[in-house]
C-alpha cells in the first residue's frame, strides 16, 4: 500500500471506519508513505503539494486534487516513475501494531485512544 503522507489511513480511513463500526481491514495495518522516500530519490524536498510534486517530476497532474481517487492515481504515476529509475521499496514507513499503536519514525497517537478523532486531533508538527 503507498499513500502521500499518512493522513488517509492513520486519520480519514480510521475515523471512517470506527464511525460505521466497522474492523480495519489487516492490508491497512503497513503501508508506504511515498512522501518520505520523494526527498531520498529526487534530493528535493516534496514542496507545494502533491500537484507540485507531481508536476516537478516532469509528469502530468491528472483531475481534481484532493479527490482520492485522482490522488491515488497521481500518487501511483511518482511511485512508478521512482520504480522505472531504479528506486527500490524494501520496506513500509508506518503501521498499526496489535495494540493500535502507530509505529514508523514519527509518534502518533493510538487509533483507539479517546482522543483521536482524525485531522482536528492532529497537531501543527504531524502534518506533512
Amino acid at each position: 500500500m503507498v499513500t502521500w503522507t499518512d493522513a488517509d489511513i492513520m486519520f480519514a480511513l480510521h475515523t471512517e471506519l470506527r464511525r460505521r463500526g466497522i474492523e480495519r481491514p489487516s492490508h491497512f495495518d503497513n503501508w508506504i508513505d511515498l512522501k518520505q522516500f520523494f526527498k531520498s530519490h529526487y534530493k528535493r524536498e516534496p514542496r507545494g503539494g502533491l500537484q507540485k510534486c507531481v508536476e516537478s517530476c516532469g509528469l502530468t497532474f491528472d483531475g481534481r486534487a484532493h479527490s482520492g481517487l485522482v490522488d491515488s492515481y497521481n500518487t501511483a504515476k511518482i511511485a512508478v516513475q521512482m520504480i522505472q529509475q531504479g528506486f527500490r521499496f524494501t520496506r513500509t514507513t508506518r503501521g498499526f501494531a496489535p495494540d493500535g499503536e502507530v509505529w514508523g519514525s514519527r509518534k502518533r497517537p493510538r487509533a483507539e485512544d479517546e482522543n483521536f478523532e482524525g485531522a482536528d486531533a492532529r497537531s501543527q508538527d504531524w502534518r506533512s
